[in-house]
């Protein structure tokens, strides 16, 4: 289980664990998640990189209710990604957007990439379910939203 209740700024509060009693093990986000991408918008400008369908490129529009992202809006070529403009995003990976848009979460059935409003949570899957762990960002929404006051987590 993991837990998101903060405790303020202030170091008041007490942090109330959700899932007292569970038989399972309350873990910090850090502990299931092995690395995180963060998303990157090639130049608009370089025609190269976006004058083919190659590669999805997610953006915060594509990001609907939908539990699962199978396709995109954009796409970018495969020149951004040799040059290095974009990274790949492995299938199952947790895409959780954090600007703008915050607390938005889903999972790729694709490989993609995504701009810059969106990191991809890589999991270790002998610690977690991808989709448990996006039931509780979805669940925690509100609260990852108000322990911010900057535009972006």
């Amino acid at each position: 289980a993991i837990s998101l209740n903060p405790i303020n700024s202030q170091g008041e509060g007490k942090a109330q664990n959700p899932f007292e009693n569970c038989k399972f093990e309350l873990v910090k986000l850090g502990e299931v998640v092995v690395e995180i991408i963060n998303g990157s918008t090639p130049l608009k400008n370089i025609r190269e990189y976006w004058n083919s369908n190659d590669i999805h490129w997610l953006t915060t529009p594509d990001c609907k209710e939908n539990v699962f992202i199978e396709s995109t809006s954009q796409f970018v070529s495969k020149k951004a990604l040799q040059d290095k403009k974009v990274k790949i995003v492995p299938k199952e990976s947790v895409l959780l957007t954090c600007t703008a848009t915050i607390g938005k979460c889903a999972i790729n059935k694709i490989e993609l990439t995504t701009n810059q409003q969106i990191n991809a949570l890589i999991c270790d899957d002998s610690k977690i379910i991808n989709r448990y762990l996006v039931y509780i960002l979805r669940l925690s929404k509100q609260t990852i939203e108000n322990s911010t006051t900057n535009p972006t987590v």
